[in-house]
């Protein structure tokens, strides 16, 4: 009997199994802490809680909580990410070196998510093989693989960044959730090559900090702010804080130096009204940009927010 060739429909299946068992055996969906608003309720008083929804911003399951589970994870992610090439390629029956050629040379390197792809396949696809076929080492938190390594946390990272890709999408997203897994690969390629430089010459893009997880922030006197006021004068006290940097006396300063801003300006985000409207835009964007004004915050809009949201 001749064996059924894979089509299309069956590749389309094994990624629905695939995406609902990274969705409901090692994420977490009840937590709240990456929850940005909820729906009004419907006619039988039901809602949507609608999350971050992209890398630093997912809830694991406990027992995925630690990085060492998340690497055991990854040829499952990278699965996801496999079988999302093979709906584009039409060709599961071939090697992954030649579904690499085969999508270098069917991308639009004009468009910045194609590039993605190509530079996020290339990368895992190589640290795949070399998990399966045990060619790696461990040195204290770190994975050796031939003359390179990774450190451990940085697969939660990727796990995410594949299944945010590849669940949610690029193009059509918001200008946050965009450039958070422009950012992730960036620090993932070193800044190298043609995708690094191509999402350095967009026009908004900011570079976050390297980091797994990632902080929701309320602003300072919530709601008191206008389009003309600084970003920096809100977000400077988030959280109850009282580090300023403008005081060389200032006792936070001294109990916990922070040449970096890391207390203030780096790993976090805010999702906020405004006028209207609905903005979600990254610390870092202050860090890198002090005179900032909330009318400035354009290309920060959250496009699927209703004018008014209830708190999740």
């Amino acid at each position: 009997m001749q064996a059924k060739p894979i089509d299309n429909p069956s590749i389309t299946e094994h990624a629905r199994v695939t995406q609902a068992i990274l969705s409901n055996a090692f994420l977490d969906w009840t937590a709240r802490q990456h929850a940005l608003f909820r729906t009004a309720p419907d006619a039988n008083g039901a809602w949507t809680v609608h999350h971050a929804n992209c890398v630093g911003s997912f809830d694991w399951q406990p027992h995925m909580r630690s990085a060492y589970a998340k690497m055991v994870a990854f040829p499952i992610f990278f699965d996801l990410l496999d079988l999302h090439v093979d709906k584009r390629l039409g060709r599961p029956d071939i090697a992954f070196a030649q579904k690499l050629e085969l999508l270098q040379a069917s991308i639009d390197p004009s468009r910045i998510a194609e590039l993605f792809l190509v530079e996020l396949y290339a990368f895992c696809r190589v640290l795949r093989n070399k998990i399966i076929h045990h060619e790696i080492a461990y040195d204290a938190d770190r994975l050796v693989y031939g003359a390179s390594s990774l450190p451990l946390f940085k697969f939660q990272i990727i796990n995410e960044l594949i299944y945010q890709f590849v669940t949610f999408g690029f193009e059509g997203r918001s200008w946050y959730q965009q450039n958070v897994m422009l950012s992730a690969l960036h620090h993932l390629l070193d800044g190298q090559g043609a995708f690094a430089a191509a999402a350095r010459a967009m026009e908004h893009f900011v570079l976050l900090a390297d980091l797994a997880q990632r902080s929701r922030r309320t602003l300072h006197n919530r709601f008191q702010y206008a389009a003309d006021d600084p970003v920096l004068d809100f977000v400077f006290r988030h959280a109850g804080s009282c580090y300023d940097p403008a005081d060389p006396d200032c006792a936070v300063r001294a109990m916990h130096p922070d040449p970096q801003e890391r207390l203030v300006f780096v790993g976090e985000y805010y999702f906020f009204p405004l006028e209207g409207r609905h903005y979600l835009m990254p610390s870092e964007l202050v860090r890198d940009n002090r005179e900032v004004r909330f009318a400035d915050l354009g290309p920060w809009v959250y496009p699927s927010a209703p004018s008014e949201v209830a708190a999740a």
